[in-house]
C-alpha cells in the first residue's frame, strides 16, 4: 500500500467525465484558477487517467444525467479507490436541473452527489461544487437528460461561480501544501 506521504508529489489533477464537452470546459476553468495558487495542474478525462502517483490532490467532475453521475466517473472512483483514499479531493458536478436554482432542484442535485457518498463512504472531499450545466436541444429530444420536463435548452453555467469555486479550492490546497511555520523562531544573532 502506498504511504500517506503526499507532500513530495508535484501536481494536482483535475479530471472529469463529459459527453458533450461542457464538463471538460468547466474542468479547464477550475484547473486554471487552482493553478493561480498551486502551480502545476493537469487536466484529463477520467478515461485517460491511469496513474495517480504524481498527484497529491485530485479534483473530480461529472455531469448528472438521469439523476446520476456518468458511468465513467463512477468507474474511475472504483478503479482508483485505494489511491484516492490517500489524496486530497474536491468534487464538482454539473446538473441541468439547476438551470432553475430552486430549493427542490438544488436538493435533487445534492442527492446525485449523496449517491456517490453512499457508494464510496471513504471519500471526504474538501469541497463539493454544484453548478448548472449546459442543456442542448438535441439532448432533450433524445432524452439524455432523463426526460426532465423542467429542463430548458441553453448554457446555464455560471462562470463566475465556477471560477470562484476554483479559486476557493486553490486557496484551500495552497494552505495545505505550505510547510508549517517553526514553533519558535531562532534568536537573532547579536
Amino acid at each position: 500500500m502506498e504511504a500517506l506521504n503526499w507532500m513530495p508529489k508535484d501536481a494536482i489533477l483535475v479530471t472529469f467525465a463529459s459527453r458533450s464537452g461542457s464538463t471538460a470546459e468547466v474542468a479547464e476553468v477550475i484547473a486554471y484558477e487552482i493553478g493561480q495558487y498551486c502551480g502545476r495542474v493537469d487536466v484529463a478525462p477520467v478515461q485517460r487517467v491511469r496513474d495517480l502517483r504524481p498527484y497529491w490532490a485530485v479534483i473530480l467532475g461529472s455531469p448528472v444525467r438521469h439523476a446520476r453521475w456518468l458511468p465513467e466517473a463512477i468507474a474511475f472512483l472504483r478503479a482508483q479507490r485505494a489511491t484516492l483514499r490517500l489524496r486530497l479531493m474536491g468534487v464538482f458536478q454539473l446538473c441541468g436541473s439547476l438551470c432553475q436554482d430552486t430549493p427542490q432542484n438544488r436538493e435533487a442535485a445534492r442527492q446525485a452527489y449523496e449517491e456517490i457518498r453512499r457508494t464510496f463512504p471513504e471519500f471526504r472531499p474538501l469541497e463539493v461544487g454544484l453548478f448548472a450545466g449546459r442543456v442542448s436541444e438535441e439532448a432533450l429530444l433524445h432524452g439524455t437528460h432523463g426526460g426532465q420536463s423542467a429542463l430548458k435548452p441553453g448554457d446555464w453555467r455560471d462562470w463566475e461561480a465556477i471560477r470562484e469555486w476554483g479559486r476557493k479550492m486553490g486557496k484551500i490546497l495552497f494552505g495545505m501544501c505550505q510547510p508549517a511555520p517553526p514553533a519558535r523562531l531562532p534568536p537573532e544573532k547579536l
